[in-house]
């Protein structure tokens, strides 16, 4: 007997869990200190010291994909987590009043961009999968242990989840003014 997990299989268990869930699992690979955590998905915590782009590097690293970053704070220390997409103003406007300095969530919109621009937040994208698809796995994998069974974890394609490219791309000659 196998248990066979995809990202969207234990999706909602690892996002509401009290202890162990998708933002635990993230900031620990990240060196994160969770200061403050909750149901609402949104962690706040303190980041190892080393150097915003440094930091870029172990996340891309640790999360196995690839990052993309708006550095739009000169400091950088205390970090808003929120996996998966969680790029809503909501949770921006919360981490910029906790008084973090950097945001990191797997995907948002023009909206979180601009938002984090204009309030001074660092801003990172890590792709939904990547932040959420560790934990589950862990989760599955404990499960699995428990019930004398094996494993068996199935990512979705890359493209799907914003982690890689899409079958198909397209880029215009023409250069806007």
């Amino acid at each position: 007997m196998h248990l066979a997990v995809t990202s969207m299989s234990m999706h909602f268990i690892t996002d509401r869990a009290n202890k162990l869930w998708n933002g635990w699992y993230v900031a620990r690979r990240l060196h994160v200190t969770i200061e403050r955590s909750g149901g609402d998905d949104l962690a706040i915590g303190t980041a190892p010291t080393m150097s915003f782009q440094e930091w870029l590097g172990v996340v891309a690293t640790a999360l196995q994909t690839r990052v993309r970053a708006w550095p739009n704070n000169a400091t950088f220390r205390r970090v808003a987590l929120v996996p998966g997409g969680g790029g809503t103003t909501t949770y921006l406007a919360q981490a910029v009043a906790a008084g973090c300095d950097t945001f990191v969530t797997g995907e948002g919109s023009l909206f979180t961009e601009l938002f984090a621009q204009e309030v001074g937040l660092s801003l990172v994208y890590a792709s939904h999968l990547a932040t959420e698809f560790p934990a589950i796995c862990d989760f599955a994998q404990a499960v699995a242990y428990a019930l004398h069974i094996s494993y068996v974890a199935i990512p979705e394609a890359p493209w799907i989840t914003g982690g890689g490219k899409a079958p198909l791309e397209f880029e215009s000659s023409v250069r806007a003014i």
